[in-house]
């Protein structure tokens, strides 16, 4: 299963989202797992990828 997550906003870079991401994906144990900073539309985003199991997933969700 492969998951996107999306958070947008005015100043969500430096905000912390992708070291407390990394960190919780490395404690929940998930295989496949990428953060980076991105621009859409205009607006700050930081973009998410998992890649596990469905099982896992939805189990520590």
């Amino acid at each position: 299963m492969k998951l996107k997550i999306r958070t947008t906003g005015p100043k969500v870079h430096d905000a912390g989202y992708r070291p407390y991401l990394t960190e919780l994906a490395m404690r929940l144990a998930f295989r496949g797992f990428e953060v980076y900073n991105d621009d859409e539309d205009g607006q700050q985003a930081v973009i998410a990828l998992i890649e596990s199991d469905k099982r896992v997933i939805n189990k520590r969700s």
